[in-house]
């Protein structure tokens, strides 16, 4: 499910943002957090695969 979902992101020019992404952005949701729940992934799987603490992203976030 997240594969495939990474999948369409992939655009020729790199630059293809999800509408449901666009829109929480647009109304003031980090990016990060935005893209995050788009994907369906925890706070900490994120972590996890980014090599950065849970309490930093949220911070980020």
């Amino acid at each position: 499910m997240i594969e495939d979902k990474l999948a369409a992101l992939d655009a020729e020019d790199g630059c293809r943002v999800p509408h449901e992404v666009a829109v929480a952005i647009v109304r003031g949701q980090s990016p990060i957090l935005a893209l995050r729940k788009y994907l369906g992934i925890t706070q900490r799987e994120l972590s996890a695969s980014t090599g950065i603490s849970v309490s930093y992203l949220s911070e980020i976030e």
